[in-house]
């Protein structure tokens, strides 16, 4: 009789075998994780949120710019876009809704402005403001500070005050938004 027959020769066949079929692979736990959101009515909800995201941009950008210059007017739209990323960042359940929300957020505002779209994806400038969300000590009114500098006036008090009024209202405004998509908890 062969020794296959025996139960201690397949626990130890089984032993070796066992930890590679319990290792997931990330991108089945990913799937699997947006099905769950999906199921839970979560990826919807974060569409929503971008799509709530893109219309206040959208929206801000509409408004007549009056004594701000166009350079001002830019700056504004970008600090906006910084901020929603930021909001999405520090508050998403996981990085599913997150890039969900931004994807929506990214695609509105390109459907809804061509113009528009190159405010909020001004990838060098945006850099600025990743610096400075990376760093160790995040002096919320070094915003005002950067913006300035972007808007070229660095030295102008007034454009960075204007920068940190317009940082913490739209920030507070972008969290209410998150607040109000409630999430449902899903199983990861």
């Amino acid at each position: 009789m062969s020794g296959f027959h025996e139960d201690d020769d397949m626990k130890i066949v089984g032993e070796r075998i066992r930890p590679h079929l319990d290792d997931e692979d990330p991108a089945e736990a990913e799937a699997r994780l947006f099905l769950r959101h999906r199921e839970a009515g979560n990826i919807e909800k974060a569409r929503e949120l971008g799509r709530r995201y893109a219309h206040a941009i959208l929206e801000s950008g509409e408004r007549p710019a009056g004594s701000q210059s166009e350079m001002e007017s830019h700056q504004q739209l970008l600090l906006c876009s910084f901020l929603v990323n930021r909001v999405i960042g520090e508050n998403s359940p996981d990085s599913i809704l997150a890039q969900t929300s931004l994807h929506v957020f990214y695609d509105e505002v390109a459907a809804g402005s061509t113009s528009m779209s190159k405010h909020v994806s001004d990838l060098a400038a945006f850099s600025l403001y990743t610096l400075w969300e990376r760093s160790r000590d995040k002096d919320e009114s070094e915003l005002g500070r950067i913006y300035a500098k972007l808007c070229e006036k660095g030295g102008s008090r007034k454009v960075i005050k204007d920068g940190n009024a317009l940082s913490k209202r739209f920030y507070k405004l972008c969290l209410e938004m998150m607040e109000d998509m409630d999430y449902i908890p899903v199983e990861k």
